[in-house]
């Protein structure tokens, strides 16, 4: 039994107040697993191939990377591209 007079302990027995805000699912995500997910809608998974990418995808990462100045990356769009316009072109 609780003193009437105490006011500085707890009531362990009673229910605790309601959390504010939106009740956790547990299925939360991490910031990664979010991005991840974003670039694989969006076509920027930059890989070894440039196959997830779409043309539209392919011309964005082009301008994001001439902008930053990353040659290596630059060229091999560049060569991709080329090699899409070849194969569109036969066929």
């Amino acid at each position: 039994m609780i003193d009437a007079n105490d006011k500085a302990t707890a009531d362990l027995i009673g229910d605790a107040p309601k959390r504010r805000g939106r009740p956790s699912t547990g299925k939360a995500k991490s910031s990664a697993e979010r991005m991840r997910e974003l670039r694989r809608r969006n076509g920027w998974a930059i890989g070894d191939d440039f196959d997830g990418l779409t043309n539209t995808g392919l011309y964005e990462l082009l301008a994001s990377v001439h902008a930053k100045g990353q040659e290596n990356l630059f060229e091999r769009c560049v060569a991709e591209l080329r090699k899409r316009m070849v194969h569109n072109s036969s066929q």
